[in-house]
């Protein structure tokens, strides 16, 4: 069993974060990539890391057992951390 920790307040402990496998196919890494976060310099990282971990191991189970007979996919919108989605609103619109 993988140690997950309560917080995740540095960079190495984000990466180690980073680096929790959810499933076969999975790293929570997959799911922490924000395009809003990283242009806007804000971190996009879970308020609780454990409770993520759980849910994406979940996520990620339960696609593999219905995508074992589906295409290849990939992670494209990750969920937001509740920074970010505060964080975008005040984000103006693209032109």
């Amino acid at each position: 069993m993988q140690k997950v920790p309560t917080k995740v307040e540095t960079y190495d402990a984000l990466d180690d974060f980073g680096r929790v496998r959810l499933s076969k196919n999975f790293f929570m890494r997959d799911f922490l990539y924000s395009e809003i976060a990283n242009h806007y310099g804000e971190p996009n990282k879970p308020s609780d890391p454990q409770l993520a971990v759980k849910a994406g191991t979940k996520l990620c189970t339960e696609l593999l057992r219905i995508g074992i007979s589906m295409p290849l996919f990939g992670v494209s919108r990750p969920f937001p951390s509740v920074s970010i989605v505060n964080f975008a609103p005040r984000v103006p619109d693209s032109p």
